[in-house]
């Protein structure tokens, strides 16, 4: 604890809009596996033009229907709200963000969590590693990962979702003064009160075009590549920003088109709604893993390799 309080007492005081502008611009990724290094990975990122990485630090939570008690029975224990499950130690995070900070890429932490003050306690607790620590090393942001757990799970020790964001942020920021706080999540939750967007200093809007298993047409008007970045774009006249869009580097294969037309449509639409409209100023890619393996078989890191950020 007294060593994470020395870090904090070195930080800056605030982050200006045009700073936060700048780390979000460009194309970035999430990465999906921090515990799993790989140098060979960060240049291809890098050869790909990504300029930021955001990094997940924490398990997709359970659904939960109970508080946590004291004495859980076995049958209760299977229902109660969770701890945040840590997806790498500190030091292996540590490694991945100092070799990311090498090549001048931005870093934000993302994590998942229940909506319950336990778990908020027990990932923001000064005595704590993760992100505190992360904090005090001087990332650029946090983002939470909100999705359909997230609003269906239990709420406890808050009055509501947005009370819950709330909190998380207000400590974040006490912790960093003037880090943002930003949500991630996917078109179908826009709206919803449980994911209170307008309180976020910026979001993350996944908007994947994919054809897996069961998927429509290429040209659909709300899920086609290109359309569903549209489609997206224009449910979302009601957030200030800034945004940035969540595209796929997975599931490009649609019967009759080659994975490079899906990925260029999709970057082709993103590129546009970039140039118009101001809030929306960069992009990231679902995820790293589609990157690694075979550089001269992989589809989508040779197709980012020749279609750099403009």
């Amino acid at each position: 604890m007294f060593k994470t309080m020395l870090l904090l007492m070195g930080l800056s005081l605030g982050v200006s809009a045009a700073d936060l502008e700048e780390v979000l611009k460009g194309r970035g990724v999430w990465w999906k596996s921090p515990a799993k290094y790989s140098d060979t990975l960060i240049q291809r990122l890098d050869d790909m033009g990504v300029r930021r990485v955001h990094i997940m630090l924490t398990k997709d939570p359970v659904e939960a229907t109970e508080c946590p008690l004291r004495q859980p029975t076995s049958l209760s224990k299977e229902r109660q709200a969770r701890m945040p499950v840590p997806l790498a130690r500190l030091d292996q995070v540590e490694k991945l963000v100092k070799a990311l900070r090498n090549k001048d890429m931005h870093v934000i932490a993302t994590v998942y969590l229940p909506p319950t003050k336990e778990a908020v306690d027990d990932l923001l607790d000064s005595s704590s590693d993760l992100v505190p620590a992360l904090l005090a090393g001087g990332i650029d942001a946090v983002e939470l990962d909100l999705e359909g757990v997230w609003r269906r799970s239990v709420l406890c020790g808050y009055k509501n979702h947005a009370e819950a964001f709330a909190d998380f942020k207000d400590r974040v920021k006490t912790m960093k003064p003037g880090v943002p706080v930003g949500i991630t999540t996917h078109g179908g939750h826009i709206g919803a009160k449980e994911i209170p967007l307008d309180a976020a200093d910026f979001v993350s809007m996944q908007a994947y075009s994919k054809c897996q298993d069961d998927c429509k047409a290429f040209d659909d008007n709300r899920t086609g590549s290109g359309n569903r970045q549209r489609y997206i774009v224009g449910k979302m006249k009601d957030i200030k920003g800034p945004i940035v869009l969540g595209l796929a580097a997975y599931g490009q294969q649609w019967d009759g088109y080659t994975w490079d037309a899906a990925m260029e449509k999709a970057l082709s639409a993103t590129e546009e709604i970039m140039a118009k409209d101001p809030r929306v100023v960069g992009y990231s890619y679902w995820s790293s893993m589609s990157f690694d393996g075979s550089g001269t078989g992989n589809k989508p890191y040779q197709f980012l390799l020749k279609h750099q950020p403009k």
